[in-house]
C-alpha cells in the first residue's frame, strides 16, 4: 500500500516572536526568511526580536512571515525527509 503524505500549512494566528529562530543556521531557510525580511523592508533578525511582539500580530507582517515560514518548512522536510506530499492545505 503506498503511503500518502499531506502538508498542512498554518493560518494567522499561529505566529509568535522566535518561531523558526533556530532554523536559521540552515542556509535555505534563512534565504527564504531573508526574502520575507526584505518583502517587509527589515532585517532577518529583526522578525525574531521581542520588540516585533506587537507587529507580528498585523496582518501586513504576520501574512507574509507566515507564509515564508510555511515555505521555508515544506522546502527543508522535501529536502532533509525526501518526502513528496501528495496534498496541501491551509487551516
Amino acid at each position: 500500500m503506498e503511503r500518502k503524505i499531506a502538508v498542512v500549512f498554518p493560518g494567522q494566528g499561529s505566529q509568535y516572536i522566535g518561531m523558526g529562530k533556530d532554523l536559521l543556521v540552515d542556509p535555505h531557510f534563512r534565504k527564504r526568511i531573508k526574502q520575507v525580511a526584505d518583502t517587509l523592508q527589515m532585517d532577518v533578525d529583526s522578525l525574531f526580536h521581542p520588540s516585533m511582539a506587537e507587529d507580528i500580530s498585523r496582518t501586513e507582517v504576520a501574512q507574509p512571515f507566515i507564509f515564508g515560514m510555511s515555505i521555508a518548512l515544506y522546502e527543508m522536510v522535501v529536502r532533509e525527509l525526501d518526502m513528496q506530499p501528495a496534498f496541501f492545505c491551509r487551516s
